[in-house]
């Protein structure tokens, strides 16, 4: 409180003059607001004030502004997790602290949601249709305008092609003719469990093909595709298993 004739003012921040922003209001009043209070607003602040009667500013007493920073706190830690190809790759954390803002990385790198990608930039990441590529170590960044970064651990994700040739032969499942020109029935007559889905997968783990199936005892599913000749793996998936078969191509 000031008292005079014809009173001016100027708020300071240290020695700086402020002016009207999006975060300073009133920077030339008898009453300061600063809005949105982060790192670069803490300090001292004083006024200078000058009347009708004065050529010098008569300058205020310092106010220190500071503010108590909460730190943030992991709480629980994304856990790694190994998936086949074409599954979904789900990582999580859980964290305190205050306006917290989350990044997740591949191997240091920052992720961004794509077709793929959702929750890049929240507590929650998900990957569908993962690919081998996938492989590597994730981890989130998070930080606060009021604390200092943290950044989680690292959790390992491996996306893998099966490897058993057998699998799906020894279930019944059988691929005629195999190998083929594109065009092949799979066929069981007693499946072990209900097939909702098959895939089409190089042996370089990129996925071609992929396609829903109406479940059933019995399964007599053709399929035609134009691709290369060459060697691929025959991926059949239902009620959280999957069985596997090697196909062949020749044109």
């Amino acid at each position: 409180m000031a008292s005079g004739t014809n009173l001016t003012y100027q708020w300071l921040q240290g020695s700086a003059a402020l002016t009207d922003n999006t975060v300073f209001s009133g920077s030339q009043s008898n009453g300061l607001t600063i809005t949105g209070v982060s790192a670069a607003q803490l300090g001292s602040y004083s006024v200078a004030i000058t009347g009708t009667c004065g050529t010098n500013p008569l300058n205020s007493t310092a106010a220190s502004l500071s503010q108590t920073t909460t730190p943030i706190t992991i709480i629980t830690q994304p856990v790694g997790q190994t998936l086949a190809v074409g599954g979904s790759i789900s990582l999580s954390i859980a964290a305190t602290g205050p306006t917290l803002s989350y990044q997740w990385l591949k191997n240091g790198v920052s992720l961004v949601n794509d077709s793929r990608i959702s929750g890049a930039t929240s507590s929650s990441l998900q990957i569908s249709n993962a690919q081998t590529t996938d492989t590597d170590s994730y981890s989130c960044s998070i930080t606060s305008p009021c604390a200092t970064q943290v950044t989680s651990s690292s959790a390992s994700v491996v996306v893998s092609v099966p490897t058993s040739i057998q699998t799906a032969q020894a279930l019944g499942f059988k691929v005629s003719p195999n190998p083929s020109s594109g065009m092949f029935v799979l066929s069981n007559d007693f499946c072990p469990f209900l097939v909702e889905q098959i895939e089409i997968i190089s042996m370089q783990g990129t996925s071609i093909l992929r396609r829903e199936i109406s479940g059933g005892i019995q399964i007599n599913e053709l399929v035609n595709i134009d691709i290369s000749s060459g060697m691929y793996l025959l991926l059949i998936k239902g009620q959280g298993q999957q069985a596997l078969v090697k196909i062949a191509v020749e044109k």
